[in-house]
């Protein structure tokens, strides 16, 4: 349960907490058309790194935070494998169909996509395509976002938010979030979105929706950071043999 800590006991301020989760999601896409191409990643690399670190910090502050080593191997391993499966099956039907239909790949594939924006970005900083920095820092975000994120929308948000809604709302609440936060992907360089933006919107809120069921069922925040991982996992190997295969 969540303890008794300041204004996460008032309906108002998780309500504002939402709102504010929400906005920040935009601040690389605004600084974009501020910063040059190379000052725009250093920041948005701090930008997600304090914003991790606040993931972490806010929950450890104001919530209980449920931690166990003990878990369920086979139920985790069975739910890391359907989310795996689910992933491959998701974007590799969206793949086969539209390209069968003979639709461009960039109107419909997630991968092509951040592909071409990633070469696009790197062309105007004037960074190699080889740069170690951009696949250093990745990796890093990718390891700690699990961990941080499911300290944050589990332990903070998703607690706070069964203490005045019902477990449904406070489930599907922090995925809708994470799903904003994937949609303002698109908003990057103003790119007009195509079926792709809706399709890894709607990955975005299934995943993270089964994250917060995976942590109800398993009373264990431990456990929906492993299949929070192996969902990023499954979602790399998808890019890789999908994408453009762009060595970073």
């Amino acid at each position: 349960m969540i303890e008794n800590r300041r204004f996460i006991n008032q309906e108002d301020g998780v309500m504002i907490s939402i709102f504010i989760t929400t906005l920040v999601y935009f601040m690389p896409s605004i600084a974009w058309g501020t910063l040059d191409a190379r000052s725009w990643i250093y920041f948005v690399y701090s930008f997600f790194t304090i914003l991790f670190m606040a993931y972490a910090a806010v929950p450890l502050y104001y919530s209980r935070v449920n931690f166990s080593f003990q878990i369920n191997v086979f139920r985790i391993n069975n739910y890391s494998v359907l989310v795996f499966l689910a992933c491959f099956l998701y974007f590799g039907a969206i793949e086969l169909f539209f390209n069968h239909a003979g639709i461009e790949a960039g109107q419909y594939s997630i991968f092509k996509y951040i592909d071409s924006l990633i070469l696009h970005i790197q062309e105007k900083a004037g960074l190699k395509t080889g740069n170690k920095f951009i696949g250093e820092a990745g990796l890093m975000l990718a390891i700690l976002l699990p961990i941080c994120e499911e300290l944050f929308f589990r332990c903070y948000m998703q607690e706070s938010l069964k203490r005045y809604y019902n477990i449904y709302f406070a489930v599907c609440v922090p995925a809708l979030l994470v799903a904003a936060r994937h949609l303002a992907l698109f908003t990057i360089l103003c790119r007009p979105m195509g079926y792709s933006a809706l399709f890894l919107t709607f990955a975005a809120f299934v995943s993270f929706a089964f994250f917060g069921y995976v942590y109800e069922k398993e009373e264990n925040v431990l456990s929906s950071m492993i299949v929070h991982f192996a969902g990023n996992v499954s979602f790399g190997v998808c890019s890789i043999f999908f994408g453009g295969r762009i060595n970073l």
